[in-house]
């Protein structure tokens, strides 16, 4: 098998291992380490902000998602936008905000959206970009990266 075939079957075997993961989480309390403390979503503005809270609101009625974690919808602070180092800046601040110096200690997902496309911060500094025509709806959509 050539090697980009057998790197494509590892991938595979591994976003099956995830979510099977992520199945198993789904509408239960998770312990320390099972998944994210905190998950962040960005906004661009306040029409993404509230299409996104909905969203959360109602996965959560639905157990579709972990339950025992803390999920924030941030919107970029208005004026000039200078891309997901800016957002990140104000999230880190937000979360500042929200758990003093605790969150330093939560592990945290961060989610960027804006109007061209969704891309997800991981903590090992990767990223992923999705580009999507309705980017209002777009970071709810994101495969998960469990580890």
């Amino acid at each position: 098998m050539p090697a980009q075939a057998e790197l494509d079957v590892l991938l595979q075997k591994a976003t099956r291992r995830r979510l099977a993961k992520f199945d198993e989480l789904r509408g239960k309390v998770t312990q320390t380490g099972e998944f994210w403390d905190v998950v962040v979503i960005t906004a661009a503005d306040k029409k993404q902000e509230l299409a996104y809270q909905q969203q959360l609101s109602e996965k959560l009625k639905r157990k579709e998602l972990p339950l025992g974690v803390h999920y924030h919808v941030f919107v970029d602070p208005p004026g000039p936008k200078i891309g997901n180092g800016g957002s990140t800046l104000h999230v880190l601040q937000c979360l500042e905000e929200i758990y003093g110096d605790k969150w330093t200690s939560l592990i945290i997902i961060i989610i960027h959206s804006d109007t061209d496309r969704c891309q997800v911060a991981v903590p090992d500094g990767g990223k992923s970009t999705y580009s999507r025509g309705a980017s209002h709806i777009c970071g709810l959509h994101l495969p998960l990266f469990l580890g």
